[in-house]
């Protein structure tokens, strides 16, 4: 599956080794700091969070994409997710529902400030 936005390819699908999954269960806080060895990070929230893309430990950001997905985990409950204003949703504004998982995908474009967001799966 490709990450589409304006119907535009931004980026190609992925095979994700189980080496550069993060994984940062029980988390609460919404922070998701990225690092350049991970691309797919995991959250199972306690409460209701403010997400939060930290892009610190990035070497290289100047005309780079930079592109993860992120798993929410709510199957011992739903919690409200306020989304980083940041963000623009490249397909629909996600809804989530107790008792499911989602995964989403965000890119930022080289040189840009906001993130693309697409809600890809769920389960």
């Amino acid at each position: 599956m490709a990450i589409y936005y304006n119907g535009h390819i931004v980026a190609p699908t992925l095979v994700i080794p189980h080496d550069i999954y993060d994984e940062v269960q029980n988390c609460s806080n919404g922070i998701v700091t990225l690092s350049e060895t991970s691309t797919v990070y995991y959250m199972k929230p306690t409460a209701d969070v403010n997400m939060s893309f930290v892009t610190d430990n990035l070497s290289r950001l100047e005309n780079e994409y930079v592109t993860f997905m992120l798993v929410l985990d709510f199957t011992d409950g739903l919690h409200t997710v306020t989304w980083p204003n940041t963000v623009e949703w490249g397909n629909i504004t996600p809804t989530m529902t107790a008792n499911a998982k989602y995964m989403f995908s965000f890119t930022r474009p080289a040189g840009a400030n906001a993130w693309i967001g697409n809600q890809m799966y769920s389960w």
